[in-house]
């Protein structure tokens, strides 16, 4: 059995939704149509031309051509597009032509296409819906997404014994992509709230984007140079979680955030909004401090209240640790390929 995958993402993002697919003893090949080329077991990528990245136009002619090339030469049973624009329109559009069955991945949170019928058309025809939590499904099912279409297929992620460096260096941690879904210029509106009650908080951002040159801007503005560490992006994010008290997420829209289990692997208790998924493992005044919205006050009120009750502190921190625990099963390579094998047949 050969499949087709259009997807984008980080080398490291793709490659936890497609090893539990690889383990499936039933597929000979994977054709995966990216932007840029990704070597491993079983997979045959087709990329374009480094030159034509010059052009999204040329990028997206060239995979669809190339699709068409891989539907017609390798007959793929299934057909999968991972994010909706435009790889899952692509993978429904070949799909379409060639009558195979579609099985679309909504790594994000579907709400961002409320307003969009031609999005839950799509969804309607597939044969498989996966998405990241509970709460999107929940969502999709309102949206009249056949239940048994829907399913969960958990990112695989790596468990190692982590331990909290003794050394803290921050108090507030912020991992993500500089650009306006993840609002960074709140988090940085948030530290200067808290530094009117804690004058010597300290604070580090790690990511890169868009917004970099505003929020250096903004930080600078506000005086905080003093209080934010600006390190753009850094691989090894675990070594500076480890020492941090706190992450903290101002994103307004999210899908499954695996950084989020990365902090609570060492004990860090999260402050995050209420939006996506979220909310499936990070469970206000248990692990974590679930915000209502993306209120500044509210923010820096509930991460004020974690830095100086030491007990609540703890007990976040135990409730973080403990989450890890009992759910890292769940994100196993053989747990999520279980998932898989239930939909590719």
């Amino acid at each position: 059995m050969n499949i087709l995958i259009f997807a984008l993402l980080g080398e490291k993002k793709l490659l936890s939704k497609l090893d539990p697919i690889i383990t499936n003893k039933n597929i000979d090949k994977i054709y995966l149509i990216r932007k840029f080329p990704l070597n491993r077991e079983k997979i045959i990528c087709f990329s374009p031309p480094i030159f034509f990245n010059k052009s999204n136009l040329l990028v997206e002619s060239y995979r669809l051509i190339a699709g068409i090339y891989v539907a017609i030469r390798y007959k793929p049973k299934y057909i999968i597009g991972i994010y909706y624009l435009v790889h899952s329109l692509l993978a429904g559009f070949i799909s379409n032509l060639f009558k195979k069955k579609l099985i679309l991945l909504v790594v994000e949170n579907p709400k961002l296409y409320d307003r969009n019928k031609n999005y839950f058309k799509l969804l309607k025809r597939c044969y498989k819906v996966g998405v990241r939590g509970s709460s999107s499904q929940k969502y999709l099912e309102s949206k009249n997404i056949e239940k048994n279409k829907i399913f969960i297929p958990h990112n695989v992620f790596k468990f190692s014994p982590n331990k909290k460096d003794q050394e803290i260096l921050y108090d507030l941690i912020f991992i993500g992509t500089l650009n306006s879904d993840k609002r960074p210029d709140v988090f940085v509106k948030v530290v200067a709230a808290i530094k009117k009650k804690l004058p010597n908080i300290r604070c580090v951002i790690l990511g890169e984007g868009a917004l970099e040159n505003q929020i250096l801007k903004q930080i600078k503005s506000l005086s905080l140079e003093n209080n934010i560490e600006f390190l753009g992006y850094r691989k090894n994010v675990d070594e500076y979680i480890s020492k941090s008290k706190l992450l903290v997420m101002t994103s307004q829209t999210e899908g499954m955030p695996m950084v989020v289990l990365e902090a609570m692997s060492f004990g860090v208790p999260c402050v995050v909004p209420n939006v996506g998924d979220i909310t499936d493992v990070a469970i206000n005044n248990y692990n974590s401090m679930v915000i209502k919205g993306l209120n500044v006050k509210h923010f820096s009120d509930a991460i004020v209240s974690c830095i100086n009750k030491k007990n609540l502190y703890k007990r976040l921190s135990k409730g973080a640790l403990k989450t890890i625990d009992n759910n890292k099963e769940n994100y196993t390579k053989k747990s999520v390929a279980k998932e898989w094998e239930k939909v590719i047949k």
